[in-house]
């Protein structure tokens, strides 16, 4: 399975009415993208931040491009839900996860009690089932220069609101002073 998309640069003008971005692109051309994130997107969204596309030659679609990933604080943060369940499916594919070894089936979208679906149901060969419900798509910036010295970071279930597998953390840590 290959699962390439050929980004295409730019930097985000804004981002209005939850599904559009405007951007222009390296080339100069002002372009609007679906985004397929609704979302906050809280700490992503500065005029200037450097973003990715993708672009689909889809005659049907009324928006040309997607907005993919948004790069903040030198990190590449994808706000593309849908990518998510692309991304954990061709490492299924590709056996890429040690943790199922190598020998298993998938099916995708299984029914699961009345009114629910799974993302992936894996069966290994010891006929064991293991379930994916959600592949979450979690967005993490760290804020003001986090490093090494510091203190570790965690972040709880809690933090984590289980019914929105597209969530925003933002971490504001102060730096350590000689008092600390």
């Amino acid at each position: 399975m290959n699962n390439s998309v050929k980004f295409i640069t730019g930097q985000l003008i804004k981002r209005y009415k939850r599904f559009f971005a405007d951007v222009k692109l390296d080339t100069g051309e002002i372009v609007t993208a679906h985004c397929p994130n609704t979302g906050s997107m809280m700490g992503l969204l500065d005029e200037g931040n450097i973003v990715f596309l993708s672009k689909t030659d889809n005659e049907k679609r009324k928006l040309k491009y997607t907005l993919e990933i948004i790069k903040v604080l030198n990190a590449n943060i994808g706000v593309n839900t849908h990518r998510a369940n692309r991304i954990v499916e061709n490492g299924i594919v590709e056996k890429k996860i040690s943790s199922l070894g190598k020998n298993y089936e998938f099916k995708r979208e299984v029914k699961y009690g009345n009114n629910s679906r799974i993302d992936f149901l894996i069966t290994n060969n010891k006929k064991e089932k293991i379930f994916e419900e959600n592949v979450p798509n979690i967005q993490i910036i760290l804020k003001d220069n986090i490093n090494e010295e510091e203190e570790d970071i965690s972040i709880n279930k809690e933090d984590i609101s289980r019914n929105n597998s597209n969530t925003t953390i933002m971490i504001k840590k102060k730096k350590k002073t000689r008092n600390n």
